[in-house]
């Protein structure tokens, strides 16, 4: 299946933007980098194609670290 999905999120402070993907063993499979963001973020994560399973999206701004679990089903 496509593992695709929209991520939106706001900051107040100007940072870099960190966005990955990672699978239960560790190997990221998605990356993005975002110089100094502020603002609104919206955009479509598009890791490709991708087996059913457990995921991590982990996204890091101005030292702030944020991991949500993602369940990916047939």
């Amino acid at each position: 299946p496509l593992g695709r999905f929209t991520l939106q999120l706001e900051t107040r402070t100007r940072a870099s933007l960190d966005i990955s993907m990672t699978n239960t063993l560790g190997q990221k499979i998605y990356r993005q980098n975002v110089p100094g963001f502020i603002g609104r973020f919206t955009q479509a994560i598009n890791p490709g194609k991708i087996a059913p399973g457990i995921y991590y999206l982990q996204v890091v701004h101005d030292k702030k670290r944020y991991i949500r679990k993602i369940i990916v089903v047939e």
